[in-house]
């Protein structure tokens, strides 16, 4: 609605939700749409296409869940006219924020490294369904997934939660772990538990004893649970143990 006159509206191909945009855009502005079928940039089997051209590789999987947003970089850099050799560069150098899906070797002690899959910063139902499949992706050993509570979904909490179990156990991951009164109170519906905590702090120990070298770890809650405290208690050599609950 903050769009002037002959502004430019790049929105994604996704027909469910145009008449939202179209309901809001101002008149006489340039709709875009960017992840359209037949569009110049294309994403396909982990690689950034134009016009059929390979631009980008992606060997580690780190745009995985980002394909879309990196799509909508595409476009923008198009209206824009901008150098896209430049924006391919940067791309390439371009790592996610803290908490959004970060992957990182940690040391056990003396006995090897863990992959840890850093996305606790927030939870959605999308966004946990994101970092299951990162988790199904990273090459590794074991593979855990430590989940806690999706927060402010009201009265679709309960509902959203048990969606989200049915697509968990569609994994079979090795372990998981959750955290949060709602995941234990759903507990008896998850497959491969190891166990359901009431706070981050009494799963840090367990899941310590747990894990050994080569295992995948993915974390995912909302903030206020406080799994970053487990990752950094995870990275953090001289740390034993966090405060009880």
């Amino acid at each position: 609605t903050g769009l002037r006159s002959e502004g430019v509206a790049l929105i994604p191909n996704q027909p469910e939700f145009r008449a939202v945009f179209d309901a809001a855009l101002p008149p006489n502005v340039h709709v875009q749409v960017y992840n359209a079928p037949q569009g110049r940039f294309a994403w396909c089997e982990n690689s950034l296409y134009d016009q059929g051209e390979i631009l980008l590789d992606d060997d580690t999987g780190k745009f995985t869940r980002y394909h879309d947003n990196l799509l909508a970089v595409c476009a923008a850099y198009t209206v824009f006219e901008s150098d896209v050799e430049g924006m391919i560069a940067a791309l390439g150098n371009w790592q996610p924020e803290p908490g959004r899906g970060v992957q990182s070797l940690v040391q056990l002690g003396l006995g090897g490294q863990i992959t840890v899959i850093d996305d606790s910063y927030n939870a959605s139902l999308p966004s946990m369904l994101a970092c299951l499949e990162d988790l199904a992706c990273t090459t590794g050993g074991r593979k855990i997934a430590v989940l806690g509570d999706m927060k402010e979904l009201g009265s679709l909490t309960l509902l959203t939660h048990q969606q989200l179990i049915m697509r968990l156990n569609h994994y079979s991951f090795d372990a998981v772990f959750v955290v949060g009164e709602v995941f234990v109170a759903l507990s008896p519906e998850i497959d491969r538990l190891i166990h359901a905590a009431d706070c981050a702090e009494e799963i840090f120990t367990l899941l310590v004893a747990y894990l050994k070298a080569g295992d995948v770890v993915a974390f995912k809650a909302s903030r206020s649970v406080g799994l970053d405290r487990v990752v950094r208690g995870l990275s953090n050599p001289q740390l034993q143990e966090l405060r009880p609950c």
